[in-house]
């Protein structure tokens, strides 16, 4: 995946030569591997274990970028590696290589495993998906601030939100309009639903275009398993939020630009896409708000003490910014490029270079960033210095700053 975007500003250096592990119980799929791969893929150092034990005694001595496993394996299952992965070595890209198994087998790999890759596979689509989760090391080169992101899966959604869906799903009678008009109000619950449609977890990875068609996809049913049964997404109450976030204005916020860039894209192919880049383009502030509460909080208040855009606060406190974070979760999630782009840069002047998601996603935050909208709606509260009028051009922006 080409990213745009320079990499961050983190101490640590980047290593050129990437390091993949790959376990399975099946000596004749790792030889394969190995043979396609390590041809096509000369910088990559690709590693081969058939033992899950042996697996993680040499992720104790030795450095790897992803870890890609089977999931049905006599001896530890795939769900059980990759959740001892997550837990000592979170900052790993976890992959599962495996045929469709047991449902509930698969169901525990959500909330473990960034990517589900389906046997038999195409080499080329395997070859591009783990090149693009290495490529994402360019927006996170830090070390602990790629554990902080990968380290799991789940995010935080408004407490009533939640409890509206959770009715939803066990209504006999609702739908998949009744639903998705839930859940394309809230940024955790469509950067679920979009991540698992991008992968192969409950079938054949699919581009499909807005939340509702995600919801059709994967089914009244499946979603109701997913809400109830997997902890995908959490209640996050006020009492949970660090001083100077609102859960609730990041929702209404988020939905306000995902209007916005709907109208923007009106009469384009990019229309859905526009609306779900929107959704999602703060999704990196609910990362940094649940899983760094006292670091984010900092950033918040030097960015409202200081009068500064948050970003450049973000950078100051925690050497990144929320349009990263976002950016490396979905990218891991294998969300489609333009999405992930459209996330990195809706606060940058390259976003409008040329016309697509990002440009209509940075502009769409830019008309949010005004003091009232057509609609009536309310922007998000920003310090005044990172308040943009309606319509200011992207090099404006960068020299005006920008908002949460």
């Amino acid at each position: 995946m080409p990213l745009s975007g320079a990499p961050d500003t983190s101490s640590s250096t980047a290593v050129d030569r990437r390091r993949i592990l790959f376990v399975d119980d099946d000596a004749l799929i790792l030889r394969g591997i190995s043979r396609s791969l390590r041809s096509a893929e000369p910088s990559w150092e690709i590693l081969l274990c058939e033992d899950p034990a042996k697996a993680l005694a040499l992720l104790e001595r030795e450095r790897v970028d992803v870890v890609v496993s089977d999931l049905n394996m006599k001896e530890l299952d795939g769900a059980a590696l990759l959740g001892d992965v997550q837990a000592k070595h979170p900052e790993i890209v976890r992959v599962v290589l495996s045929a469709m198994v047991d449902s509930q087998l698969v169901f525990r790999t959500v909330p473990i495993a960034h990517q589900f890759v389906t046997k038999p596979f195409e080499v080329a689509d395997l070859r591009a998906r783990l090149r693009s989760a290495l490529e994402l090391g360019k927006l996170l080169q830090d070390t602990a601030l790629r554990a902080l992101v990968a380290g799991n899966n789940t995010l935080p959604v408004v407490p009533r939100t939640f409890s509206e869906l959770c009715s939803l799903v066990t209504d006999p009678k609702a739908n998949v309009a009744d639903m998705a008009a839930v859940v394309e109000r809230d940024p955790a619950l469509s950067a679920e639903l979009v991540r698992l449609v991008s992968s192969a977890f409950f079938g054949l990875p699919r581009q499909i275009h807005g939340v509702r068609g995600a919801i059709a996809y994967l089914g009244v049913e499946m979603l109701k398993a997913l809400v109830l049964g997997v902890e995908v997404v959490r209640a996050f109450g006020p009492e949970d939020c660090p001083p100077g976030f609102d859960l609730e204005e990041i929702q209404a916020h988020s939905l306000l630009v995902a209007r916005a860039a709907r109208r923007l894209a009106t009469g384009t192919r990019f229309t859905d896409d526009a609306f779900t880049a929107g959704i999602l383009h703060d999704i990196g502030q609910l990362v940094l708000a649940s899983r760094a509460p006292a670091r984010f909080a900092e950033a918040l208040a030097l960015s409202e003490s200081h009068g500064v855009p948050l970003e450049d606060a973000e950078r100051e406190i925690l050497g990144t910014t929320h349009a990263r974070v976002g950016a490396y979760l979905l990218g891991l999630w294998g969300v489609k490029e333009s999405l992930v782009n459209a996330v990195l840069l809706h606060h940058d002047a390259e976003a409008g270079a040329e016309f697509g998601v990002a440009s209509i996603v940075a502009e769409a935050e830019s008309q949010c960033r005004a003091p009232a909208t057509a609609s009536g709606d309310r922007p998000r509260s920003t310090p005044a210095s990172g308040t943009a009028k309606a319509g200011t051009s992207r090099p404006a922006l960068a020299r005006t700053g920008g908002s949460r």
